[in-house]
């Protein structure tokens, strides 16, 4: 919508060379569709963050928000199951 189009190769990319938390975004509240980018900068506004405004910020910010929330759900299934997980496989289209 903003005239920007990339390929999931060039985000990544974009995502590795930004600098490592420049914000902390928690995945669930951009769940919805719409508007995400405009959402990502009243996140950062609401919690007191740089407002994270270029593609690459915005990549890695989401990435390093998907692996912390995927670290804490893996601790929470270790403490419920009592032991510990050495691998986890992930399938289905959004993997």
């Amino acid at each position: 919508q903003q005239g920007q189009e990339f390929t999931y190769t060039e985000l990544s990319a974009l995502a590795s060379a930004a600098p490592a938390f420049a914000a902390i975004l928690d995945p669930d509240a951009f769940l919805a569709a719409g508007d995400t980018p405009g959402r990502i900068i009243e996140w950062c506004r609401r919690t007191g963050q740089p407002v994270l405004t270029s593609p690459a910020t915005v990549a890695r910010a989401l990435l390093e928000g998907l692996a912390f929330r995927y670290r804490a759900t893996g601790e929470g299934l270790e403490q419920l199951l009592g032991r510990t997980i050495s691998v986890i496989y992930i399938v289905g289209g959004g993997s």
